[in-house]
């Protein structure tokens, strides 16, 4: 392909719908002086592959609906909203009910933005070529290097896609630490010996649940920054022999 102002080579992977990745950028040349040729994403790593929907989704609305169930088998007797650990209801008194819609439009905003960082996975272009993925995450937030950090709480581009990344993250943090709530409910209703054991260990089992999702978030973070990157890699490297 040629243009204007010399030979551009597309230098994307084209993904099951059929758009490319990546977007026009300057042909490199190899040490020999070849253009680097296109590299399909399936034939570099399944972990540069693009995140599928559905298996999230799915796991997220299953689990989600545990926990409401869960919560409803003590919450909704006589004095049940005592035990509620939610902060909805703890420290805002919302009874079962709101909580059930607050949760639901909370659990669909996550899922919009899971959808759209799947939807859109890799079709961000940079403004230039990061030697790591501190400087990946600045230049797909920022057009510049030496920002990265500041990406924790606000970014100057792509706003719909850290919208999206976080959504995609938290999706799979909740869905982890919710099927701990189920089980910390349903200890509760049936009054299992596990969990006044657990109770008395942890004190605040709240507390500890939030804590691994915390931690969850971080480590989700840094898979998904990873897997970002090696795409970008594979969308922008010769294949061998080339």
């Amino acid at each position: 392909m040629h243009s204007a102002q010399g030979p551009v080579l597309f230098r994307g992977l084209q993904l099951r719908t059929g758009r490319f990745v990546g977007g026009p950028v300057p042909a490199v040349t190899s040490e020999r002086g070849v253009l680097k040729r296109n590299v399909h994403l399936r034939t570099v790593s399944s972990t540069t592959v693009s995140p599928r929907v559905l298996p999230w989704a799915l796991a997220f609305v299953i689990t989600r609906a545990g926990d409401l169930w869960s919560t409803s088998l003590f919450m909704l007797q006589p004095g049940g909203e005592a035990g509620e650990m939610n902060p909805l209801t703890s420290m805002f008194g919302l009874s079962f009910w709101p909580l059930v819609v607050s949760n639901l439009l909370l659990s669909a905003a996550v899922l919009y933005g899971h959808w759209y960082y799947c939807a859109t996975f890799g079709t961000h272009h940079l403004p230039g070529v990061p030697a790591d993925r501190s400087e990946y995450v600045s230049l797909l937030f920022f057009g510049r290097t030496g920002r990265a950090w500041r990406a924790l709480y606000t970014v100057e581009r792509n706003q719909p896609l850290h919208y999206g990344q976080l959504a995609h993250v938290l999706m799979k943090a909740i869905t982890c630490t919710s099927v701990l709530a189920v089980v910390h409910n349903l200890g509760q209703v049936y009054d299992w010996g596990l969990n006044d054991h657990l109770r008395a260990i942890l004190v605040r089992p709240a507390l500890v649940y939030y804590g691994v999702c915390l931690a969850l978030v971080g480590f989700f973070a840094h898979r998904s920054l990873v897997r970002e990157f090696k795409a970008w890699q594979a969308a922008n490297t010769a294949t061998p022999g080339t």
